[in-house]
């Protein structure tokens, strides 16, 4: 009897099912991309992947942790806020000239510096007896000023060539 007993004791202890302890996780990202998995609930010592997907023209840049690795694995011990920040791509744009003069660049829409999708206006202004003359490289035009949406790496190259003046000689 006392063994019956302790066996159905032992049954019943072992059918008794612990609810699982949940956490609340909050994700969230800054302009320029998404996180998934997205906010919930989930299990104590779980592992969990966030993977930070930036938009075209964007990049995963750190987590509000401090991580800069994506995938981030996480194993949740407690409520949990984290978030994602994304930064435009930057892109060089290098200006040359030939001949005498300077190029002057102009940033038409908003952002800083050169982000993907700035655009720039880039007027050539020949110095002396100089005139310009054509924008060569990565643009193609004899426009002055030209406007250029920063999109990539671009070179430009400004070229001037000396003012040249009619000579008629009358014997």
């Amino acid at each position: 009897n006392i063994m019956r007993l302790c066996l159905l004791f032992f049954l019943v202890f072992l059918s008794c099912n612990k609810d699982p302890v949940m956490y609340d996780v909050s994700i969230s990202a800054t302009e320029g991309g998404i996180v998934t998995p997205q906010s919930g609930s989930f299990e104590e010592g779980s592992s969990i992947t966030f993977t930070a997907t930036p938009d075209a023209e964007y990049e995963f840049t750190k987590w509000s942790n401090g991580s800069t690795q994506n995938p981030l694995v996480i194993i949740i011990t407690s409520d949990l806020t984290l978030q994602a920040t994304f930064t435009k791509k930057q892109y060089e744009l290098t200006i040359s000239k030939e001949g005498e003069g300077t190029v002057s660049e102009k940033i038409i829409n908003s952002g800083k510096g050169y982000d993907s999708g700035t655009k720039v206006e880039l007027t050539a202004v020949p110095a002396g007896e100089w005139v310009f003359d054509v924008w060569s490289g990565d643009v193609n035009s004899a426009d002055n000023p030209i406007q250029v949406t920063v999109s990539s790496p671009k070179n430009i190259k400004a070229k001037f060539v000396k003012l040249k003046y009619p000579l008629t000689i009358n014997i």
